[in-house]
């Protein structure tokens, strides 16, 4: 007979050994396409010239009357694109991942050039790092989400990337709050799409930014703003930093089907066009390794504790036929349980926790819509608005001399809210 110890971590190297990556395709190329359009004004650019560097291959592309481009029989690895526009800086691109499963999309951002006359001005390309947001002027950089599983110990979560950031440390190894330049970790603001969300992490709790596991996905992400510096006045609420966090648009061109199984758990991503060459859909669920791993009797935690998690993000993006307006309705939302069960042999018991019943679950969610004009060459008008709310139960009760349970506590924190915000730029 197997023996039971045996069996479990038998069934811990197996799933340790699922963290790949499942592609549909095997190709030796991917197409790669995106959207250019102006960083003050988000107005589409039209004829700018982009093709992929440190290629052999010679792959170049101009963007077209909606901004988009497309370059194709682009070779796997790691490549970069280069971005030129009368009037505009050069832009290089980050390096990134070209793989056969899924084609990227980029959203690029270029920025008006600046010109000096009657005197020689050297300067270097713009850092890849340069914040979203243009008011940021110090203490702020940008981050793509394949940084946030590069960073050694990062596990796809934002938090635990910005730890290798200066100023930035971790609160203590079990969760992922950090501390940014002595502050309390209570003062990171989270935002989204322009809303200020509650705290988007499985296990947190009350009063809390951070948590066990983090409710973003990385398939969900474009490149985002971390803000550990004095932000600006938009930016309330936060006595520590700000993660400005965005959403990608799906693929505008073909469906595509990913899934994925790793330390954090099953998920799986549907993207594609709703009007082919305007409009996308993008959606990701994720089921947690945890669960799974105690439904067939392996308990990573402790032996009579049970954890498990599960998330959902979506994503719309519905333009209308000039692009000079833009709908995007997004949300977010997870939910996360642990349940510690008591010891009823009291010759074991050796301390008090030992004998409580923990049933601790949290639970956060945010559903918004965007809208944007674009007015002029120049200015723009953006509306959000989204309902959101969070709830952390802790309950515990504990073993009487009689082996049966009794009331210790009952915590709930539950809060509610709408809100809307207005931008003119």
């Amino acid at each position: 007979m197997l023996n039971t110890t045996f069996f479990r971590q038998t069934l811990l190297v197996f799933f340790t050994c699922l963290f790949i990556n499942v592609s549909f395709a095997q190709k030796k190329s991917q197409d790669l396409s995106g959207v250019i359009s102006d960083k003050s004004t988000n107005e589409l650019l039209i004829g700018v010239l982009v093709y992929v560097m440190d290629s052999s291959n010679q792959i170049i592309a101009t963007t077209d009357e909606r901004g988009s481009f497309n370059l194709e029989n682009v070779p796997l690895g790691r490549a970069r694109i280069h971005c030129s526009y009368l009037g505009y800086e050069t832009y290089i691109s980050p390096s990134f991942m070209v793989n056969s499963g899924k084609q990227e999309y980029l959203e690029v951002k270029m920025e008006q050039a600046t010109y000096e006359f009657n005197e020689v001005v050297v300067s270097s390309f713009l850092r890849d790092d340069r914040t979203q947001n243009n008011m940021v002027l110090l203490g702020g950089r940008s981050f793509s989400a394949e940084e946030t599983e590069r960073y050694a110990g990062s596990i796809a979560d934002p938090s635990r990337m910005a730890v290798s950031f200066a100023g930035v440390q971790s609160s203590n190894d079990i969760d992922n709050d950090i501390v940014i330049r002595g502050n309390s970790s209570i003062g990171v603001l989270w935002r989204l799409e322009g809303i200020d969300i509650p705290n988007p992490n499985h296990f947190s709790r009350r009063g809390s930014s951070g948590g066990g596991i983090s409710v973003f996905s990385v398939n969900m992400l474009r490149n985002s703003d971390f803000i550990y510096g004095a932000p600006p006045a938009e930016y309330g609420n936060a006595m520590a930093g700000i993660f400005d966090m965005k959403f990608r648009k799906g693929n505008q061109k073909e469906n595509e089907y990913s899934f994925r199984a790793g330390i954090l758990g099953l998920e799986a991503t549907i993207e594609g066009p709703i009007k082919k060459g305007k409009s996308s859909f993008l959606v990701n669920y994720r089921y947690s390794t945890l669960g799974i791993l105690n439904k067939m009797g392996v308990h990573l935690v402790n032996a009579n504790t049970d954890n498990t998690f599960t998330d959902l993000s979506f994503h719309l993006y519905l333009p209308s036929k000039d692009n000079k307006n833009i709908i995007q309705i997004w949300g977010i939302g997870g939910s996360s349980s642990e349940l510690h069960r008591p010891i009823h042999d009291f010759s074991q018991i050796e301390e008090f926790d030992n004998i409580v019943e923990t049933d601790f679950k949290t639970s956060m969610g945010v559903v918004g819509m965007s809208y944007t004009s674009l007015m002029n060459n120049e200015k723009y008008l953006k509306y959000n608005i989204a309902f959101m709310g969070d709830d952390i139960t802790h309950n515990k009760d504990t073993l009487d001399l009689d082996r049966t349970q009794s009331f210790l506590s009952d915590e709930s924190y539950k809060t509610n809210r709408i809100t809307n915000t207005l931008e003119y730029g």
